[in-house]
Parts: structure tokens; sequence; C-alpha cells
């Protein structure tokens, strides 16, 4: 009987090689695989389930488990671990002032926050603006660059090593690393009116 000569309900059936069949369909299948919108979330999906399923590192010989390796950023603490005066301080400036303290000179790596020569950072500090406020930035050594009453608003810049000392007082509500405008303009050449 030949290959073609098979019929089924009076229509002639080809039936495809045995070898060609199965490598034209791993093809196909691997092109339509390739094709899914599907294959990405099922790859990472995987990849979560593996990455939950592996054991905990133990730490590393002569350390313990609440120590780090030196030249490592500190940790970011857990918000409810922190005092009340820290609570009012971005976690930015507080992973700062952790650096600061635990690097040799007193040099930032990678906390992101501006320091000047002589320490302080510039901070917008949310607070009921009154001039006692105001005489204590500058009694810290801090400058004052302005305030705005109306909207409990003070921009200064502060050392750093001072800022949860300012966090503790009363009329401070929170104190962040100051929002600096930007522009965006075409080729950088800012454009007037």
């Amino acid at each position: 009987m030949s290959r073609t000569g098979l019929r089924i309900d009076h229509h002639p059936v080809t039936l495809p090689r045995p070898a060609e069949h199965s490598l034209g369909r791993a093809v196909a299948e691997i092109g339509r695989i390739r094709r899914s919108r599907r294959a990405l979330p099922v790859a990472l999906a995987g990849l979560l389930v593996f990455m939950a399923c592996q054991q905990p590192t133990a730490a590393p010989a002569g350390l313990s488990a609440g120590q780090r390796l030196p030249g490592l950023a500190p940790p970011v603490d857990d918000r409810s671990q922190r005092t009340p005066a820290q609570k009012k301080i971005s976690s930015q400036l507080l992973m700062a002032m952790a650096e600061r303290a635990d690097a040799p000179g007193g040099a930032l790596r990678g906390a992101g926050v501006d320091v000047d020569p002589e320490g302080r950072v510039l901070v917008d500090i949310d607070a009921t603006v009154t001039d006692e406020l105001l005489d204590s930035i500058v009694m810290m050594k801090g400058i004052v660059v302005n305030s705005f009453p109306g909207y409990d608003a003070v921009r200064a810049r502060v050392p750093l090593d001072q800022l949860e000392s300012l966090a503790e007082r009363e009329d401070v509500r929170f104190i962040r690393q100051a929002d600096i405008a930007t522009t965006n303009s075409p080729g950088g050449v800012l454009q007037g009116r």
C-alpha cells in the first residue's frame, strides 16, 4: 500500500514521514513559543518560585547574623525600629547619616545626598515656622536659605550630623532632601521669553 493510498471518508490522506514530521513539529513549536506573549510571564513566575525555594545563606565566617561586611552600605532599618525623631527624617537622609558615621573621613558613597564641604545638606523642613526654629538652625551652624511661615516651610543648609537633633523639636514635622527645580529644553539650552 502506498502512503497516499489511504482514504478516510473518501478523501485521500498523505502521511508525513516520521522523521520529517517530528522535526517539523518541533521547529514549529519552538517558533510558536518564541512568539507567544505568555512565555515571558511564565518564565518570570518560574524564576520567582525558584528563588523562593532557595535556602537563606548563613553569615560569612567571623560575622554574626546582625553584622555586615565592611564597605557595604548600611541596611535601611524598618521604620518601626526608628526613634520618634528619626521618623521625621527621610530614609535617604537617614542612610546618608549612617554612611557618614561609618565611612572613614565621613565620605558618602551611594546615598545620593549632596553634602557641601562643611558637611551641610540642603533640606526642606515641614514645620511651624517661628523665630526660635530659625535661630536654632543658625545655632547648629546651619544656614537658612528661605522660610515661608504661611506654608509651614523652611529651606536650609543643615549639618548632616545635626538633623536628628533638629527633628527632635516639637515644631518640626518632617525633614527631607530639598527638591531642586530642573527644566527640560531641546538641546540643553534654556529659552527665555
